[in-house]
């Protein structure tokens, strides 16, 4: 398996989660997010200091103005990282639970997902 690091990134999502550090309007994910599935995929934050990695695995999926969005925990994870979590919650050396999240592939929702973290 490609390490989280090497792979790509070739989609926009956007993220709405408890922690302010994470969210992101437009965040490069390795898959978007389909109608009717639970969504599990990794998210790039870059920010100043290099990129940092997520991952995000959805509890519940529905669609707001025909746009699919998923709710579920984030997990930071280690840029090595090769495997996905296997079971949920999971917090250890390379995954670190951060919290809440909601993920869409549609930025204009991201103003609206947002009021839900306060």
């Amino acid at each position: 398996m490609t390490r989280i690091d090497a792979r790509e990134f070739a989609h926009t999502v956007s993220l709405a989660a408890s922690a302010p550090e994470w969210r992101a309007e437009r965040l490069p994910a390795t898959s978007p997010v389909h109608a009717g599935e639970p969504y599990r995929g990794f998210v790039r934050l870059d920010a100043a200091g290099g990129a940092r990695f997520g991952y995000v695995a959805s509890r519940s999926v529905w669609t707001d103005d025909g746009e699919p969005v998923a709710e579920g925990l984030l997990y930071e994870v280690s840029p090595g990282l090769r495997l996905e979590p296997q079971r949920f919650p999971s917090n250890g050396r390379r995954f670190r639970e951060i919290g809440e999240a909601m993920i869409t592939n549609d930025a204009r929702l991201f103003s609206a997902l947002l009021r839900a973290y306060g």
